[in-house]
């Protein structure tokens, strides 16, 4: 079976999983935090300190972009079609700024696969999208631990089947400020623009 059939199959799981997370995201929260088009409200925190690896094997925590603002995404290099699309709204978010603007923003790829998104696997996948994103993996834990810490839901199917399953997982875009705390939320539908405007409030 194709990955793209194997897909379609499993579109009524993930989009369980957009509703839970939505529901989990949404009833979450940090006075901090913006709201807008595209935007999840929040009502308490979500958000940590990270502790994984970057495409060169080196470690990296939060404070690898302090100073900076941050968006991130959590996905996995064998998605057949969501991830690519998602993280493709990174990448034109990017492009939407400035130079000046885009330098004070780290685009963030944050795998829920470690067990096959090694470091070079998740370097050259963030890197096909933009050059500036920074793609992060870790040991197992590690990136349970931050996945635990952001909401985000992920699952594995098929694990029978060897290499070729899927990572069922929900779906958001994170903006964390210059001190590595949650600005915002964005929907899995939220487009490149409304998040521009928004990073553009935050610069």
């Amino acid at each position: 079976m194709s990955r793209r059939l194997i897909f379609f199959w499993t579109a009524p799981v993930l989009a369980v999983f957009a509703l839970v997370g939505w529901i989990l995201v949404s009833e979450m929260a940090a006075a901090r935090t913006l709201s807008g088009p595209g935007m999840v409200e929040l009502k308490v925190e979500l958000g940590g300190p990270i502790d994984l690896i970057d495409g060169d094997g080196a470690p990296v925590t939060e404070d690898r972009f302090s100073g900076n603002l941050a968006l991130i995404y959590f996905g996995y290099t064998y998605c057949p079609d969501v991830c690519a699309t998602s993280v493709q709204t990174l990448a034109e978010v990017m492009d939407g700024l400035a130079p000046s603007e885009a330098a004070q923003l780290s685009p963030i790829f944050v795998t829920v696969d470690p067990m096959r998104d090694t470091p070079e696997a998740v370097r050259e996948y963030a890197a096909a999208f933009h050059p500036e994103m920074t793609g992060l993996t870790g040991a197992p834990k590690a990136v349970e631990s931050v996945a635990k810490s952001f909401r985000v839901l992920y699952r594995v199917n098929n694990r029978g089947r060897g290499d070729d399953y899927l990572v069922d997982h929900s779906s958001y875009y994170y903006l964390m400020d210059r001190d590595w705390g949650l600005a915002a939320v964005f929907k899995p539908e939220a487009t490149p623009e409304q998040i521009v405007a928004v990073v553009r409030q935050m610069l």
